[in-house]
C-alpha cells in the first residue's frame, strides 16, 4: 500500500531560467535528468524543471521541445511556462481526456456526475487542494490551454481502461482497479482523499509545516527523478498502470509528432507539454524514432523554500534528505 500512496504522489507532482549548450552525442545514451535540486544561494532551495530542445541530426524538421512540468509550484513558475509554450508553433499537451474542449472549459465542465475527472481537474480536485495547502498553484488552474496553437494529444479514460483490460498474464483487472482508485482520489470523492483534505488543511494553517512538506517535496521529486517507473518494489498490476500511463500514453504523442513535424515546417516549432515521469522515455523515443539530438536546457524553478526564513537549519535539511534517500532505497527493490 506504501508504494501505491508514493506512485501517485509522483504521479501527482511529476513534477529566473538559465540556458546551457549541450555536446551532441556519438549514439544514444541515457537522457539526462529533466529534474534537479539548486542549492547555490545559500538558504534558497529549488526544484528546477527542464525543457529541451531538440534538432534534427540531419537538419530537416522544426526544433522539438520535450518541456517537462512540475503539475504544482509557484505562479511565477507557471507564468514562465505559459510564455515560452506560447511562443512555439505547435504545443502538443498531457491530459487523460476526450477533447482539447475539456481542458479550456475545464471550470465549467466540473459537474456533479462527469467522471472524466483529469480531463477538468478542477479548483476542488485533489492536486489543486495539495498546491492550496503549500501556498503554491495547480497547474490546471493555471495554465490557458485555450489558445490556437495548443493541441490536445493524449489517450483517453476509455482508452486507458481497454488497454488495462488486455490479457497481460495476470493481474490484469487489478491493474484497472487501481486505476479506478487513482481517478477517485484525484475527484476527491474517496475516504483517503478526505483524510488527506484534513491534513492539508493543518499545513496551510503553519507556515513552517508548509515549508518542511516543500522540502520534502523537492527532495522526493529530484531523488526518484521525476519518474515513478524507478521504484522496483511494486506489484505487476501497478507495473501495468505505469507502462499504460506512462509508456501507451508516450507512444501517442510520438505518434502525433510525427505528424506535426510535417505540418508545421522545418521553421517552426513544436513542445510537448509533459509531467517530468514521461521525459526519460519520450526523449529515447524521439532520438530513436525521429532521429532528434538534444541541443539546449532551460531550466524553469518550480518550487523554492528559503530555509532560512522558514528556520530550518542545514542538519535538518541533511536529516530529510537521508531520510528519503533511506525510503527510496527500500522501495527500489533489489
Amino acid at each position: 500500500m506504501r508504494s501505491i500512496h508514493l506512485v501517485v504522489l509522483a504521479l501527482i507532482l511529476a513534477p529566473g531560467c538559465r540556458t546551457s549548450p549541450r555536446n551532441k552525442p556519438a549514439a544514444i545514451e541515457a537522457p539526462a535528468p529533466y529534474v534537479r535540486t539548486s542549492n547555490g544561494e545559500s538558504n534558497l532551495l529549488e526544484l528546477q524543471i527542464a525543457a529541451r530542445r531538440f534538432v534534427p541530426v540531419h537538419g530537416n524538421g522544426p526544433t522539438v521541445w520535450l518541456t517537462g512540468v512540475s503539475h504544482i509550484g509557484t505562479s511565477n513558475y507557471f507564468a514562465a511556462l505559459q510564455q515560452h509554450l506560447n511562443a512555439q508553433t505547435l504545443v502538443l499537451f498531457e491530459g487523460v481526456g476526450e477533447h482539447s474542449q475539456d481542458f479550456s472549459q475545464k471550470k465549467t465542465s466540473d459537474a456533479p456526475g462527469n467522471n472524466d475527472a483529469t480531463a477538468h481537474a478542477g479548483g476542488t480536485g485533489l492536486q489543486s487542494s495539495l498546491a492550496t495547502s503549500l501556498g503554491l498553484v495547480f497547474q490546471l488552474d493555471t495554465i490557458d490551454y485555450d489558445r490556437a496553437n495548443f493541441r490536445h494529444s493524449d489517450l483517453s479514460i476509455r482508452e486507458i481502461r481497454e488497454l488495462l483490460a488486455e490479457p497481460r498474464g495476470s493481474g490484469g483487472g487489478d491493474a484497472a482497479e487501481d486505476f479506478d482508485n487513482l481517478m477517485g482520489m484525484m475527484q476527491g470523492d474517496s475516504f483517503m482523499n478526505i483524510v488527506m483534505q484534513f491534513g492539508m488543511g493543518i499545513l496551510a494553517s503553519s507556515p513552517r509545516l508548509q515549508a518542511m512538506s516543500k522540502v520534502t517535496l523537492i527532495e522526493v521529486i529530484t531523488e526518484m527523478g521525476g519518474d515513478p517507473s524507478r521504484l522496483g518494489a511494486i506489484s505487476p498490476e501497478l507495473k501495468q498502470l505505469l507502462e499504460v500511463l506512462i509508456a501507451r500514453r508516450n507512444q501517442r504523442v510520438i505518434d502525433d509528432l510525427k505528424t506535426a513535424v510535417k505540418e508545421v515546417g522545418r521553421n517552426g516549432s513544436v513542445s510537448i507539454f509533459y509531467g517530468t515521469g514521461h521525459m526519460n522515455e519520450m526523449e529515447t523515443r524521439l532520438r530513436k524514432e525521429l532521429n532528434y539530438q538534444p541541443v539546449e536546457d532551460i531550466w524553469f524553478s518550480a518550487i523554492s523554500v528559503n530555509l532560512a526564513e522558514a528556520g530550518i537549519s542545514p542538519s535538518e535539511l541533511e536529516f530529510i534528505r537521508g531520510f528519503i534517500r533511506s525510503q527510496m532505497k527500500q522501495l527500489s527493490g533489489p
